[in-house]
């Protein structure tokens, strides 16, 4: 199995980027995977709910010093990702059931020529 680093993108998502958090962390996977959260400097308390992630070795908190954009968030947060594979989860996004990732991967590996899966 691959392993997967998932990056969350947050600007002032407090009442629903943990539930993203969440369902990535029940995820029943073989392989390893990580879950990178790039706060681009939120106003509300996003910061104070996602630190109840802090004991989990697999989840990392990047906070940015001042607003950079979306575009520059996600490239920090792909830049320090450790795996190979880079899902990219949105921060009201819930994945649903926990072998999403296990089928997103099998169905990734199943053709060489696939570049991305939705």
């Amino acid at each position: 199995m691959k392993n997967v680093s998932f990056i969350i993108p947050n600007y002032n998502a407090k009442s629903s980027v943990d539930k993203a958090v969440e369902s990535i962390l029940k995820q029943k996977y073989k392989g390893k995977f990580e879950v990178i959260v790039v706060d681009d400097k939120s106003t509300d308390k996003s910061v104070k709910v996602l630190s109840k992630f802090r004991k989990y070795k697999n989840f990392r908190l990047i906070k940015n010093e001042k607003n950079i954009g979306l575009a520059n968030s996600l490239n920090k947060a792909i830049n320090s990702a450790k795996y190979e594979l880079i899902a990219i989860v949105w921060c009201d996004c819930i994945l649903i059931g926990e072998r999403w990732l296990t089928k997103m991967v099998e169905k990734f590996n199943s053709n060489n020529k696939i570049a991305a899966v939705s």
